[in-house]
Order: structure tokens, then C-alpha cells, then sequence
């Protein structure tokens, strides 16, 4: 008998028997517990692969996990890829020139010291350089000592030509060490600003050339179009408690409601014109606007809500 391959639906079929060439999507997790060796069952066989999904509890992830490397590397026909809680080399990523979607995201710890492994400027630029059509893209992103990460949100700002959505989420802390700086609507619009105006003047000074090809590039006298403004819709900034990859709840229930409190999103669209100012969009205040009645509403929810868009204007 062959052996069998666990996927979120429970096994699939023995390795040496299955059409592995019409096999197109597939999916891994969150409860699978032999995600790795499941992985590495279907290294050299599933080559004909164009999404892959894998993702795992935050309590049963393992970063020591090298499958989902061994496994990328065994072909390159992907053009949706998603790992959640597992680690995995850009190199292995990049492997797969025709990706279009992209999200490397794992979950906060509670620990304020733990960082998530995160993609590094150079990272950025050879995920760029040999991954040309992204257009949707997801990723953590860490402060760097108690400051924005400037290098990277203008690395970020500057590659990915055909970028139409980039998310990032930002580590939030714990009740004791909430992370600094805080994401709030101050912060959140100098990002935008310097985004923005960074991906502006990148495309301004080299229009029509591919970024992996701007170092080499001499600059050009001609004023590029807003068309790489109209091809990136959004920009959106996240932090706060996600409870879909936490298989338990949080043994400590008031450290648990903090970060439910300090959970926001916000929404960043480019303008559509040279004058105008991008748009900012808080989406936790949207909801809360959106209600006609709040006697509508459980009354609960309405205020749990209320407390959230409050607390979001100076964050932590």
C-alpha cells in the first residue's frame, strides 16, 4: 500500500497511484499534525501545481520544518502561493517566476520579545527580480530599534511594478510591551505619505523600466504616467488578535481582550490624480458607521466596536 497524503479533507490517495497530473490546487491544514512529511511524500510528484495553501496552528507550527522548502523546490509552476506559521527560504519562493499571490504571514506570539521571521531589503529585491508578475502581496513586517522599518516599506515602495494589493501586518505586543512605535492614524498616514511618494518618485525617475533594472539604469528626461499609481489599488496596515491559527484561547483572557481592543486595519488607497490626497480608510470605523440603528445591533457588540475605533486614533 502506498502511502497516504493527509490533506484538510483527510487522506487523498496512495502517492504511486494518484493522477498527481491533474492535481492543479491543494490545500494543507490548520489541524493536519504531519504536514511535513505529508509534504515531502509529494516532493517530485506534484509538479503540475498552480496554488498552494499550507497553514498550521500557531501552537503546532515547527520552525525547524524544511518540507515546505524541499517541496517548493521540487517544481515551479505556482502562481497562487500561501504559507501561514511556516517558515520557508525566499530562494525556494522565487523558484516560481509565474506568481501572481503571495502571503508569507505568521502568527503574533505573545512573548513581545519573539519576532516573526520576516523578508529582509535583499530578500524583497530578488523576490522582485524573479518574480516579476505579483500583483497581490501579504507579509509581516517588524519594527527596527522602536522605529518603522523605512527601509523596507520603501524597498516595498519601489519593486513590484505590477503590485494592485500589498497588506502588511504589524506586531502589536502584550499589555506590558506594547510595540513602538504604535500603529495608529497618525502613524498610518506617514506611512502611506512615504509609500506613496516613495513608489511616485521611483517610477517618475525610471518610467516604463522594470525595478530590477533601475540600479543599472540611467534616469530619464521624460515624466513617467500616474499608471503605476492606478495599478496599485491598496495599501492596508493590520495589527492586533487573530483568533483563526490559535487553536486554544489564551490562557490570560484580559491580555486576550487588550489585543482584541488594539485589533485595527486600515485601508490606503493611491489618489487618483496628481492634487488629490490618498484615501484613508479606518475599516473597524466603517463597520461602526455602517450601522443605521444601533438599537439594531446587539448592544454588547456596539460597544466592544465603539472602544475599538476609539482606541485606534492614539493606539496603545
Amino acid at each position: 500500500m502506498g502511502a497516504i497524503l493527509e490533506t484538510a479533507s483527510g487522506p487523498i490517495g496512495g502517492r504511486d497511484r494518484f493522477p498527481w497530473s491533474i492535481l492543479s490546487s491543494l490545500s494543507i491544514g490548520p489541524q493536519s499534525e504531519h504536514a511535513c512529511r505529508t509534504l515531502d511524500h509529494m516532493a517530485g510528484f506534484a509538479r503540475s501545481l498552480k496554488t498552494l495553501k499550507l497553514e498550521v496552528f500557531y501552537e503546532k507550527r515547527n520552525q525547524n520544518c524544511e518540507s515546505p522548502k524541499r517541496f517548493l523546490l521540487s517544481f515551479d509552476t505556482l502562481v497562487y502561493l500561501e504559507l501561514q506559521n511556516y517558515p520557508c527560504p525566499v530562494q525556494a519562493i522565487a523558484q516560481h517566476t509565474q506568481l501572481v499571490r503571495l502571503c508569507l504571514h505568521s502568527t503574533e506570539s505573545w512573548n513581545p520579545q519573539a519576532q516573526r521571521n520576516v523578508l529582509s531589503k535583499e530578500d524583497l529585491e530578488h523576490l522582485d527580480a524573479h518574480c516579476p508578475h505579483l500583483e497581490y502581496l501579504e507579509l509581516d513586517i517588524e519594527r527596527q530599534n522602536d522605529d518603522w522599518p523605512w527601509d523596507i516599506l520603501t524597498t516595498l515602495a519601489t519593486v513590484f511594478d505590477h503590485l494592485r494589493k500589498l497588506t502588511l501586518h504589524f506586531h502589536l505586543g502584550n499589555t506590558r510591551n506594547p510595540q513602538m512605535p504604535v500603529l495608529n492614524y497618525h502613524s498610518a498616514q506617514e506611512i502611506r505619505n512615504v509609500f506613496y511618494k516613495s513608489r511616485q518618485a521611483a517610477f517618475e525617475r525610471y518610467p516604463g523600466i522594470h525595478t530590477s533594472e533601475k540600479a543599472r539604469a540611467e534616469p530619464s528626461s521624460t515624466s513617467a504616467s500616474a499608471s503605476f499609481l492606478s495599478k496599485l489599488e491598496r495599501l492596508t496596515l493590520k495589527t492586533g488578535f487573530e483568533k483563526s491559527l490559535r487553536r486554544y484561547p489564551d490562557p490570560y483572557p484580559r491580555r486576550a481582550a487588550w489585543a482584541e481592543l488594539h485589533t485595527v486595519t486600515f485601508e490606503l488607497r493611491p489618489p487618483k490624480t496628481a492634487i488629490e490626497k490618498p484615501e484613508f480608510t479606518h475599516l473597524q470605523r466603517q463597520e461602526l458607521e455602517a450601522i443605521p440603528d444601533r438599537r439594531a445591533v446587539d448592544p454588547a457588540y456596539y460597544k466592544k466596536l465603539k472602544k475599538m475605533v476609539d482606541a485606534a486614533v492614539e493606539g496603545p
